[in-house]
């Protein structure tokens, strides 16, 4: 992955388990600390059970994100170059520091479907049948707005009939694919700052 920017500072949170991880959860942040526990708690619960590697990659927040990361995460990359970092910046830091052959990318301020086991555990099960996943993408009930259920509505029917198809497509909130993959298309492309997903 040579084409991708140099990895960002690393700031290990829990020692590696003996057998390996079925899957790295990946969560770029920034200044996350109203969302990030939300995520990840959960994530945490099925971790041990599911056999997976949460790491979390901060652009630099200056709130409470990194000591939430440190106490819910395995691993911590932190973004200290110069310039701010894009968020496909901080996901490629995030799979470079990961170590399983499934990568979920999940975008901070994400909740996930109760119960979160068996959602988790059909999107790894897709990634590695078909490569690469994605789900349906929804605003919680107790914050859409007529606007936003319409929007995401035409967005999943576009990227239901693209999948289909055999294009691929998904919003960025959701990407579960297998490392081989994501190696050989070079991570996602740092120099956008939207629309990288």
């Amino acid at each position: 992955m040579s084409n991708l920017a140099p990895a960002a500072a690393v700031r290990p949170a829990r020692p590696t388990p003996a057998r390996p991880f079925a899957a790295s959860v990946v969560v770029p942040t920034l200044n996350e600390e109203k969302t990030l526990a939300a995520l990840l708690g959960p994530l945490r619960a099925a971790a041990g059970a599911l056999g997976l590697e949460l790491v979390v990659s901060d652009g630099g927040s200056t709130d409470t994100t990194l000591t939430l990361a440190a106490k819910l995460a395995d691993q911590v990359a932190v973004h200290e170059g110069p310039g701010r970092q894009t968020i496909a910046a901080g996901r490629n830091a995030g799979a470079r520091l990961a170590s399983a052959d499934v990568l979920l990318f999940f975008n901070a301020d994400v909740r996930l479907p109760e119960p979160v086991a068996p959602f988790l555990a059909d999107l790894i099960a897709s990634a590695q049948q078909h490569g690469a996943a994605t789900c349906r993408v929804v605003v919680h009930p107790d914050e859409a707005t007529l606007a936003d259920r319409l929007v995401l509505s035409g967005c999943n029917a576009v990227f239901w009939a693209w999948n289909r198809v055999g294009r691929g497509m998904g919003r960025g909130e959701c990407h579960a694919i297998r490392r081989d993959l994501f190696e050989a298309v070079g991570g996602y492309r740092e120099h956008l700052t939207a629309g990288e997903d």
